[in-house]
């Protein structure tokens, strides 16, 4: 084989290998999170999170208050649609916080934020007049 053709040969090779996508450009499995990637969950401030909450647990939707509180916070409540509900439940901001309030009591929002992925309701506490 001539210098030319092992040259030809080298630089076709050559640029074969660059024209092909390495395994750091490849996108990640569906389902997989890429290191440093950026969330597409929306970062919500507390009063948004308190509000989705509320929604969540006025219509008995443990899935969707899932989404903005830790399973801490979702155990202590009753899910039940079949429980009943309190007609007059409202969301209230209070001195320290929010609080899902009705006749008789209330359920008080522990909701925390780092600023960054936004905030969440991480514990709930009842209360009884």
């Amino acid at each position: 084989m001539s210098h030319a053709h092992r040259l030809l040969g080298t630089l076709t090779a050559l640029t074969l290998s660059l024209s092909l996508a390495s395994c750091d450009t490849l996108p990640p499995p569906d389902g997989v999170d890429e290191p440093g990637a950026v969330s597409s969950r929306p970062v919500l401030s507390e009063a948004q999170v308190a509000q989705r909450f509320f929604q969540a647990y006025k219509s008995h939707n443990r899935a969707a208050a899932a989404k903005v509180a830790s399973s801490t916070a979702l155990d202590k409540l009753s899910w039940d649609a079949s429980a009943g509900s309190a007609s007059n439940l409202r969301l209230e901001q209070t001195d320290d916080g929010y609080a899902i309030a009705y006749d008789g009591g209330a359920i008080l929002l522990t909701i925390l934020s780092d600023g960054h992925v936004g905030a969440n309701v991480a514990d709930v506490e009842m209360i009884a007049d």
